[in-house]
């Protein structure tokens, strides 16, 4: 039915600010940012595209294609935030699959964040305060995942740079002592050490006495060249 309302020139005035997610929201919704978004997008496809392998211009690009679609609304921001939680659990798989010292976790966690604050389309619920996925829980939980994937990484680039303790490869550098005089035989002198216990055929480019310290060079099937 139709209402005649009364002068409201003096009726309390509330200022309604914007929260976080909002102003996020309303920042990367700015035409300008779009197309700046787009063209970051591209640029980093396109280095990763000529140079392979160089991992951090392709998931920058990834990021802000897909924000850059969204934020000029190619797809609806619901459908945004859960392509971008979905591309953050691709980020953090690859993380434990492909260390990068952290590259891919990092992603994801960003992803993460960015995928709960698109989640709900703000634009239905703008007045709404409250409604809609945590952000500071969702922000700590990727602080956590992304933490932990970093360890994990490191911890597997630790392991990958430790040396060999087994096999032919695990002997180089190992220190011993001369067993046996060693005697000069063709271009070498050869005899015999005691490296961890164990005694060794062995060569030398020079003359080694018993008792001497050596240290292995190289494995030469069950002969060992020390110097």
């Amino acid at each position: 039915k139709e209402i005649v309302l009364k002068d409201l020139s003096g009726a309390k005035r509330t200022e309604l600010k914007m929260n976080l997610k909002q102003k996020v929201v309303a920042l990367l919704s700015d035409p300008n940012i779009s197309v700046l978004l787009g063209l970051a997008g591209m640029g980093g496809l396109g280095i990763e595209m000529y140079n392979p392998g160089l991992i951090v211009p392709g998931v920058i690009g990834a990021i802000c294609l897909i924000l850059s679609l969204i934020s000029s609304q190619v797809i609806p921001i619901n459908t945004g935030g859960i392509i971008l939680i979905l591309v953050s659990g691709v980020f953090f798989v690859l993380e434990l699959m492909i260390p990068s010292f952290g590259i891919w976790g990092v992603a994801g966690a960003v992803c993460l964040v960015l995928g709960a604050i698109y989640y709900i389309d703000p634009s239905q619920i703008w007045s709404s305060q409250g409604f809609g996925l945590d952000i500071p829980m969702v922000s700590i939980t990727a602080a956590i995942i992304g933490s932990a994937l970093l360890f994990f990484a490191l911890w597997a680039v630790r392991l990958r740079n430790q040396r060999i303790a087994t096999g032919e490869q695990g002997m180089l550098g190992l220190e011993g002592q001369v067993a046996q005089d060693f005697i000069k035989r063709g271009q070498y002198f050869v005899g015999k050490i005691d490296v961890r216990g164990e005694i060794w055929n062995a060569k030398s480019d020079v003359e080694l006495k018993k008792d001497q310290d050596v240290e292995v060079e190289s494995v030469n099937g069950l002969e060992l060249k020390v110097k």
